[in-house]
């Protein structure tokens, strides 16, 4: 009698299993039919149409694409290379992807009623660290990026990250700061370039890698002019790290654990404990006396930086751990 129970419970699994894939099939079968037709359709309008999936809760979640990114994005059966905007579900999340110039363009020319903080948020989630405290900021502003919040957004005034931090490098990109930046770097890389010329003389030198010899000094010129010349003081190796971050971008990215690709993840913490150290420096040695002319100064460098220093501290969920992701994010970009 067991034995014949046993039976009908398996018959009944196995029944139920096909069931499923019969159900799963069919329901497949006509949402890529429908979603084929539209894509041929020249004059689709209305909302983008969903990337069809098979599984409901998983969507189309993209799990060559951790072995080989390449590869996936210009696969001509996923939904990169579609010829209409399309929505895409994967896990709990939906983003659109956007292909063809045509529609490129006609985004660009309405990007006034886009929104950057889902990009900003994956980017400092996964590749900068940003703690879930200070990220859960940007799901709730809903203020807009314009100088008027939304007339619907209850955000108060000082969490609207997304227009204040708009605003702050705005005004070091397009206003005074600039200029100042600039001159600095120019002066530095000169220096750079002739103490080069100094050491090597006249004579050839050997190098293993041209690009990252010039890389490296440029970059030391950028971050001296950009953060004053106490982040590279105080760590000697963040150059170092700097660049194996850089190479590991995909590793954060990706979403790969940490324990999967400890070196990478051990490369990043070396980096925003150096910005740590540099702020921590910075806010126990500057005073207002060490403010130039041009409103920087030699522990903040840029005044962006001391400026957001007292922007981040105003909103919900930051602190400094935070304000060093935050700002290693604007250091690389």
């Amino acid at each position: 009698m067991f034995d014949d129970l046993t039976s009908w419970h398996v018959a009944n699994l196995v029944g139920l299993a096909l069931f499923i894939v019969v159900a799963l099939r069919r329901r497949y079968t006509a949402t890529s039919d429908s979603f084929i037709e539209r894509d041929k359709n020249e004059n689709a309008k209305g909302a983008p149409s969903t990337f069809p999936h098979v599984f409901p809760l998983l969507g189309s979640l993209p799990i060559s694409y951790l072995w080989g990114p390449r590869d996936f994005v210009l696969n001509r059966t996923n939904f990169f290379q579609t010829a209409h905007p399309v929505r895409v579900r994967i896990l709990t999340q939906e983003f659109y992807a956007v292909s063809g110039p045509d529609n490129v363009k006609a985004l660009f020319k309405n990007s006034w009623v886009c929104t950057s903080i889902p990009f900003v948020k994956f980017a400092l989630g996964y590749a900068f660290g940003l703690p879930a405290k200070a990220l859960s900021l940007y799901d709730k502003d809903d203020s807009g990026s314009g100088q008027v919040p939304h007339p619907d957004s209850t955000v108060e005034a000082r969490n609207r990250i997304d227009y204040r931090v708009h605003l702050s490098l705005s005004r070091f990109l397009e206003g005074k700061g600039l200029l100042p930046f600039w001159n600095r770097f120019a002066d530095n890389v000169t220096q750079q370039l002739h103490g080069l010329h100094d050491d090597i003389g006249s004579d050839w030198d050997q190098r293993d890698d041209l690009m990252k010899f010039v890389g490296d000094e440029a970059t030391v010129s950028i971050i001296n002019a950009l953060c004053g010349p106490y982040l590279l003081e105080l760590n000697p190796h963040f150059l170092q790290d700097y660049w194996s971050f850089d190479r590991n971008l995909q590793t954060y990215l990706q979403g790969i654990p940490w324990f999967l690709a400890p070196k990478a993840y051990a490369a990043r913490k070396r980096v925003l404990d150096a910005v740590k150290l540099w702020q921590q420096h910075a806010r126990d040695h500057f005073d207002d006396s060490a403010i130039g002319a041009d409103g920087d100064d030699p522990f903040w460098g840029s005044s962006v930086f001391r400026e957001r220093q007292d922007m981040f501290l105003e909103m919900d969920g930051f602190d400094y751990d935070a304000i060093a992701s935050a700002d290693f994010g604007a250091i690389w970009a």
